[in-house]
């Protein structure tokens, strides 16, 4: 299973607010159903930026429900 949810308790397309733990109940909830033999993965925010995206959710909580995140590393630019 991955989940590509664009964007939890932020502003994509349209504004979502579930709240900052809202992701972590889904994943949790996911966890619970499939149990720990089946992969479950994420695409997430790569938006570092102060107050952006990834500070709208509780990512490193929702962690332990995850074999892995993938960062969508699309529409950056930049002078690093």
């Amino acid at each position: 299973v991955d989940i590509d949810w664009e964007y939890p308790n932020a502003c994509g397309l349209t504004c979502d607010t579930s709240g900052r733990d809202a992701y972590g109940g889904l994943l949790s909830a996911l966890r619970s159903k499939f149990g720990t033999d089946a992969l479950i993965t994420s695409a997430i925010t790569a938006d570092g930026s102060e107050g952006g995206k990834i500070d709208a959710v509780d990512y490193a909580g929702a962690a332990q429900y995850l074999d892995w995140y993938n960062p969508m590393m699309l529409d950056l630019y930049g002078a690093w």
